[in-house]
């Protein structure tokens, strides 16, 4: 069980394989792990509370990684927002999902 609350932000992409291995990225404000299709960031509710834009600033770290794979792979990828939700010191769960519309980007020609 975590010692204190924890909040997460989940996202999801395709194709699953996208990354060759999986990423850890480490902030001060925020963890986010990256491993086959799945994306979750972790911080403190409170960190969420005071800055409700975190998740934008997170989102832009990811697109540019994933950008960064695409411009050597010349993959499209889908990149989709799921929910967050927050892990209470107790092992409890409160989960909130909310739906986004599909992120496609065109993989680039040659």
């Amino acid at each position: 069980m975590a010692e204190k609350d924890i909040l997460t932000l989940q996202w999801t992409f395709a194709p699953t394989d996208y990354f060759e291995e999986p990423l850890t990225i480490s902030k001060p404000q925020f963890t986010v792990k990256i491993d086959n299709g799945k994306i979750e960031a972790s911080m403190d509710p409170t960190m969420f509370e005071q800055d409700p834009r975190i998740k934008d600033r997170i989102e832009k770290e990811l697109q540019m990684r994933f950008r960064g794979v695409q411009l050597e792979s010349y993959g499209a990828y889908q990149l989709n927002y799921v929910g967050r939700d927050i892990i209470n010191a107790n092992g409890t769960r409160k989960v909130r999902f909310r739906r986004c519309p599909v992120k496609l980007l065109k993989s680039r020609r040659r």
